[in-house]
Formats: C-alpha cells, sequence, structure tokens
C-alpha cells in the first residue's frame, strides 16, 4: 500500500509539468518547490538527497540506440517513483541523464536504489564503464533551501568514479572547492602570462632504436613554484571547459618550436600533439592546426593529432568529421589510451585513426584472459 506523504501535496498539474519530465517526475523547478514544503517538517538527519548520473551515457545510446537508451531512462524514472511512493520524499528528472531523489537517509536505501538502475544496465547487455553515480547528502538541516542540499549532492557527485560509484558529502569538499576555484584564477593569470611551457617525451623505433618522434608533455612554469605537472592544473581546466585555451597555447608553441629546428638546418621528428573532447566542442581543430601550419611554414606531417578514447566515444558525429578533415589535410591521427575504459575494436570501424597507443591495462588484461583460456582448455 502507498504510504502517506508527509508534509507534501502533488497535485496533476505539478506531475509531468514542462517537457523534460520522465514518467511523472517533476521537472527542476516543480522539484524544488515541492522538496521545500517536505523539508519544511522533515528531521534532522532522517533524509538524504541523492544527485544521480549515468557515466558515458552517450556511448550506451551509441551501443543501443536511441530507443533503447530513452527506455532505460524511463526505468529509472520508475525506481525512483517506487521510492517516493513508498516512503515519500520527492524525485525529479533534471534533462539528459540526470537525475535527483529525497529518499530516507538509510544506506541500504541508497546502495539498493543503485543496484537496481545498475541492474537495468546488466540485463540490457554489457556496457563497460556505463554505470549510474551517486552524489549523496545527508539533510542534516531542514531550514537550508532545498537548492542548497542540492548544491552538496552534486558536489559529491562529482567526487563519484566508476570505482567508487556512490559519493557523500563532505564538508572539507567545500573548501576543495574553494581552493579548486582560486587555482583557476591563479591557472587563468598564468595562461596570460604565458607561463606554461612544454617538454617531449621521445618515440623510439623498438628494431632500430631511432628516435622516430616525440610527444608534446605541459608543464606550468611557475614563477614562485617552480615546474608543476599536469595533474595538478590539467582537471581543473578540464571541468571549467578551458582546457582548450591551453591546448592551443600548447600547439602553437611546438609548431615555433619544429620552425626553429628548421631554421637551424636541421630535419625535427613529428611531434604528437593532444587533442580533447572540450577542444573538439570549443573550436575547429582541423581550421585552427591548419592555421598554425601556414603561420610557421610548416608541412603536416610533422604534427601527429592524439584523440584519447573518451573523446572518441562521447561525441561521435564531431569526432568523425573531425578525423577526416584532419588526415585529408595530411595529419597523422592516433587514438590514445585505447582500452583504458572501452575496450571495443567496433568503434575503429567508424574512427579510421592511423595509429593505436594501447594502454598497458588493456594489453594486461587481454594476456590474462589469453593465460586463462589456455588453462581451461583440452583437446577433446
Amino acid at each position: 500500500m502507498e504510504k502517506e506523504r508527509t508534509g507534501t501535496c502533488r497535485s496533476p498539474s505539478q506531475v509531468g509539468r514542462g517537457g523534460d519530465a520522465l514518467a511523472g517526475l517533476l521537472s527542476p523547478q516543480d522539484f524544488m518547490e515541492e522538496a521545500g514544503r517536505f523539508l519544511f517538517q522533515a528531521e534532522p538527519n532522517a533524509w538524504c538527497i541523492a544527485a544521480i548520473d549515468i557515466l558515458h551515457f552517450r556511448m550506451f545510446k551509441k551501443l543501443y540506440g536511441r530507443e533503447m537508451a530513452e527506455g532505460f531512462l524511463g526505468q529509472i524514472a520508475e525506481h525512483l517513483e517506487e521510492v517516493r511512493r513508498e516512503y515519500g520524499g520527492a524525485a525529479g528528472y533534471f534533462q539528459r541523464n540526470d537525475f535527483c531523489v529525497i529518499l530516507p537517509w538509510r544506506m541500504e536505501l541508497v546502495e539498493g536504489l543503485w543496484e537496481r538502475i545498475a541492474g537495468e544496465i546488466s540485463q540490457i547487455g554489457k556496457a563497460i564503464s556505463v554505470m549510474p553515480v551517486f552524489g549523496v547528502s545527508p539533510i542534516d538541516d531542514p531550514r537550508l533551501s532545498p537548492e542548497a542540499h542540492f548544491d552538496r549532492a552534486t558536489l559529491a557527485l562529482d567526487q563519484a568514479t566508476a570505482r567508487r560509484p556512490i559519493a557523500f558529502y563532505d564538508p572539507g569538499m567545500e573548501r576543495e572547492l574553494e581552493e579548486e576555484t582560486n587555482l583557476l584564477s591563479e591557472v587563468t593569470g598564468a595562461l596570460a602570462r604565458d607561463e606554461f611551457t612544454f617538454y617531449v617525451q621521445p618515440q623510439c623505433d623498438i628494431t632500430s632504436g631511432k628516435v622516430v618522434g616525440a610527444e608534446s608533455l605541459v608543464r606550468w612554469n611557475h614563477t614562485e613554484k617552480g615546474l608543476i605537472p599536469p595533474g595538478k592544473f590539467i582537471p581543473v581546466l578540464e571541468r571549467c571547459g578551458a582546457v582548450y585555451l591551453l591546448d592551443q597555447q600548447v600547439w602553437e608553441k611546438v609548431c615555433r618550436w619544429l620552425r626553429s629546428w628548421i631554421d637551424r638546418g636541421y630535419e625535427p621528428v613529428p611531434i604528437s600533439i593532444n587533442i580533447s573532447r572540450i577542444d573538439i566542442m570549443a573550436m575547429d581543430v582541423p581550421a585552427y592546426l591548419k592555421g598554425l601550419l601556414e603561420k610557421y611554414g610548416l608541412p603536416a606531417r610533422y604534427i601527429k593529432a592524439e584523440i584519447t578514447e573518451s573523446a572518441c566515444t562521447e561525441e561521435d558525429l564531431a569526432i568523425n568529421e573531425m578525423v577526416d578533415r584532419l588526415r585529408q589535410e595530411g595529419f597523422l591521427v592516433m587514438m590514445d589510451d585505447f582500452g583504458s575504459g572501452y575496450s571495443s575494436l567496433n568503434m575503429l570501424k567508424s574512427i579510421p585513426v592511423d595509429v593505436l597507443k594501447i594502454d598497458m591495462r588493456f594489453w594486461r588484461s587481454r594476456r590474462r584472459t589469453s593465460r586463462r583460456a589456455s588453462a581451461s582448455w583440452s583437446p577433446s
């Protein structure tokens, strides 16, 4: 039997109001209004709010099609509605593959909801790295606005990963966010002051031992702290969508460096540059690189374009078009980190890259699989 909801009233006009609601879930505005009424009478720490996302949902849509993906979102909505009907609270759909739900603050309920959503994926088929992730914040102070509790949940959601799909809000995250904001401001200033440089890592032919290429590796030459590795600042730029500004600087410095070697009478080896998903979304990469080649008088054979495997799965049409155009302009196109998360050889049918850089984890996993198959085989 459906339990009566405490302190809330759900009118027919609220259900599905707005074009983005699924299966009766509330739109973002309606969710906040209903959450405010519900929390007005809630006991501290009796409830929690969970922000829900689906990792690599674009890949899921690519593997199974739009109709199956929309059906999967509908199944998530049904699970959230079941929780709402049984316990109360509120459930909302926040567009694309984002959801939010208020439910009793009991770990077994949170984990159970995650398992039910994850189970829908496993029933459809095996989709590597596609899984629900939760950001959960206990509602310790019902006097706070629903928006404040939702912000806490989304802050926790930012920490959720495939290895830790349920992340919980901690006040320390606020300090980390403040530190990240300060770091972003500092990085933005460093870009304006031209403090970023690059080093090259040689690429050798294992048969001859000769250096046949190099990979550009960015470093921050901080005025006070010295060289700072990319792991300290790249994630910040990626999260705010500004990493393309850094990539543009690095690409130009690579071209300038190649030009200087040619002017001194040397024949440089090709240098690979990194192209991220954000680069592809933010600019016309082939046109930008072609402009750099013209500016520095370089043939395309000196630049190798490295695209991460995750970028290839996230933006199908854009990446296919970009790869085709790069190859038409004479660039060698490489897929970096192949096998690090998706391991799909079918991907290569639609993305005609020239070189694969295979992730060691992919190689080790295939060797383990091969050994297990050999050990279990017996002649008939």
